[in-house]
């Protein structure tokens, strides 16, 4: 099967999660097909100070890049750009005004502006009612010489039109639904379907795969395509991302855009990974796929009609079999920025010190940006214990396990792997119960009742830091408090 594909992205903003899931396939089905993929590119909207992204430079990171035009070798890979291609877009639609299938429309957005709302006042819905196309042709030649702004709208065709949808089969739409559509905009912008349309029919687009949330474009293509007399492409319409709680994905379902989750410590092969499962069924989810592999499975006929719903659990799932592969060297130098953010140099105390924390915080990473929950209890001299933790040192038997330790560590050069027992065990034979010695010497050293084992937690603060941290323990010890014997 002859496959080729062009997928439309807006440059004036982060790539969101649903686009990110939507390029995955176009780039699945057309390797699987040793098909072209072409990257086109809105860069025509002004873009708003601070808020500019480079979601092509996200798609690289993820993996999915696309081919570039076969018939341009020499620009292999580029991105088709709207700002580059309008002379194009807007010679079409001349020749649609020549031929009396469009027409001007002269009408200001303030008399656009008024005219919907006075159909909605009387319970209509908005529509554009065909003025400019009544007006008496020695007002409308006047016009046309004029400097007056104006758009060119699409006279509604006559009879009904179809598309196919491999996913869905056939799709008929009533001209009804694109009577006036304005086809170019005021700034001599192409809207979406004319540029779609006519991109589609020069670039030789044989397949249309996006989400389903742009099905409303599908009928403007439809006749545009009819009154050009193009053929249509095929269309694969891909099911909606939804929330948790069933409403499409959006911002109060926390993070939507893929340069977010990147910014947490989410990697590129576990968003992959967790997207596929957006629209289709890749097998057991105890295990990673390479692109390769989601290539060679790929079966467009197989692509889900019911929308998916993204779990943020089920995507640091995957980002912790992504994480578990990656050996203790390489996890650092990842880490290692988290860190200092936070102030801190991971690998201050060399590369020795550096892999062992991260065998220390294995466990406890579903996120690279998750290391900034040990940071304190790794890095700071001075902390401030939790509530529970401020509680405990009110103990009596707090300045005890203090003492001891502070008696141990001082008797020691530095606390290491192999001596540490002897630092734990003076603290324990203070008290007769073990157990609440172990956590008074874990509150008084991290603030916390619970945390990182002793066999890893003692030789990475070594002798300095524990002492500093004894010190500071003693802020929250009420002074006064007398040690019984």
């Amino acid at each position: 099967m002859k496959v080729k594909l062009m997928f439309p992205l807006d440059v004036h903003d982060k790539l969101v999660v649903a686009d990110a899931r939507n390029m995955l396939f176009n780039v699945l089905f057309a390797r699987h097909h040793h098909g072209h993929l072409l990257m086109r590119v809105d860069d025509t909207r002004e873009v708003v100070a601070g808020a500019h992204a480079d979601p092509l430079e996200t798609l690289h990171w993820l993996g999915l890049d696309w081919e570039g035009d076969p018939a341009h070798p020499e620009e292999k890979a580029r991105a088709l750009r709207v700002s580059e291609r309008l002379p194009l877009y807007r010679e079409f639609s001349k020749k649609l005004v020549a031929q009396g299938l469009a027409y001007h429309c002269f009408c200001s957005r303030e008399t656009l502006r008024d005219m919907f709302t006075q159909q909605k006042i009387h319970g209509q819905t908005a529509h554009y009612d065909g003025r400019c196309l009544r007006l008496p042709p020695a007002e409308r030649e006047a016009l046309k010489h004029s400097d007056r702004s104006h758009q060119i709208r699409l006279k509604k065709p006559e009879v009904v039109t179809e598309v196919h949808d491999i996913v869905r089969g056939r799709m008929i739409f009533d001209p009804q639904e694109v009577a006036d559509l304005v086809i170019l905009r005021f700034e001599g912008l192409p809207s979406m379907a004319l540029a779609n349309v006519v991109d589609h029919h020069v670039l030789e687009v044989t397949h249309v795969m996006r989400g389903d949330r742009m099905k409303a474009e599908t009928p403007r293509e439809a006749f545009l395509c009819q009154v050009f007399g193009f053929k249509n492409p095929e269309y694969i319409h891909i099911p909606l991302l939804l929330g948790e709680d069933r409403t499409l994905l959006s911002e109060r379902h926390g993070d939507k855009y893929i340069e977010d989750f990147r910014l947490r410590g989410v990697l590129p092969e576990a968003l992959v990974n967790y997207l596929a499962y957006h629209g289709m069924n890749p097998g057991p989810e105890d295990l990673l796929r390479s692109l390769g592999t989601l290539t060679r499975n790929f079966k467009v006929e197989e692509i889900f009609i019911d929308p998916s719903v993204w779990h943020l659990e089920k995507l640091q799932h995957f980002n912790r079999l992504t994480l578990d592969k990656i050996k203790d060297d390489a996890l650092a130098h990842m880490l290692s920025p988290y860190v200092a953010q936070a102030g801190y140099d991971l690998f201050a105390r060399g590369d020795t010190w550096a892999r062992e924390f991260v065998v220390a915080i294995r466990p406890g990473l579903n996120t690279l940006s998750d290391v900034k929950d040990s940071i304190e209890v790794f890095f700071a001299d001075k902390f401030t214990p939790d509530k529970k933790g401020q509680t405990l040192l009110k103990d009596p038997d707090a300045k005890k396990v203090v003492e001891a330790l502070e008696e141990a560590v001082n008797r020691v050069p530095e606390v290491t792997h192999d001596n540490y027992r002897d630092v734990l065990d003076a603290a324990r034979g203070q008290l007769a119960g073990k157990g609440k010695a172990l956590v008074l010497v874990r509150v008084t050293l991290t603030g916390q009742e619970i945390g990182p084992e002793f066999s890893k937690l003692l030789p990475l603060l070594g002798k300095q830091r524990m002492l500093a941290r004894l010190d500071n323990a003693r802020r929250y010890i009420p002074k006064g408090m007398k040690r019984e014997s």
